[in-house]
């Protein structure tokens, strides 16, 4: 049964990286993607097998669903308080 996990953080040197490859290098066996927009460097640290390449275009615009923006409300003063 395949598994997926996601690691976000909006600030930069939090170690997303390092705990991705972490997981990655104890696994075994994974497909593991760097989504970083602004520096993706996943690859430095695993050396991976690229097995496909892929061109990416995207022409969307990035929208909050209000779905989504009732999950969490946002205060200057806790940062973001989940309220599910």
């Amino acid at each position: 049964m395949a598994k997926e996990l996601t690691i976000v953080s909006g600030k930069g040197g939090t170690g997303k990286t390092s705990l991705a490859v972490s997981f990655a290098v104890l696994s075994g066996r994974c497909v593991v993607a760097d989504c970083d927009v602004d520096a993706p460097d996943l690859h430095l640290v695993l050396s991976p097998r690229v097995v496909e390449r892929h061109e990416f275009r995207c022409g969307n615009v990035a929208v909050i669903r209000r779905e989504v923006r009732k999950l969490a409300e946002i205060t200057r003063e806790e940062g973001v308080k989940a309220t599910f």
